[in-house]
């Protein structure tokens, strides 16, 4: 039996709201994934700046369009971690 663990899936910190309209917004957030031991390759957490454009309708935001960076070490390809 493995070991149950407690974690956090997802934590997101928004860094700029930009309102185009009443109902349209730019959003950049950083967005923290941990994943668990069902990972193919284990417990660990990997970073990515979001990039999103939402509408509201019937007063939900819903996502239009979505772009996200998980942020490297390009000579060896490794994740680098944000900052807390």
């Amino acid at each position: 039996m493995k070991p149950s663990i407690a974690i956090r899936p997802i934590q997101n910190e928004i860094l700029e709201l930009s309102p185009i309209t009443e109902d349209v917004v730019i959003i950049h957030f950083w967005s923290r994934l941990t994943a668990g031991l069902a990972h193919p390759v284990g417990v660990h957490q990997v970073d990515t700046l979001i990039l999103a454009v939402l509408t509201k309708q019937q007063e939900s935001w819903l996502i239009r369009a979505l772009e996200n960076v998980t942020l490297t070490n390009p000579r060896t390809g490794q994740a680098i971690l944000r900052d807390d």
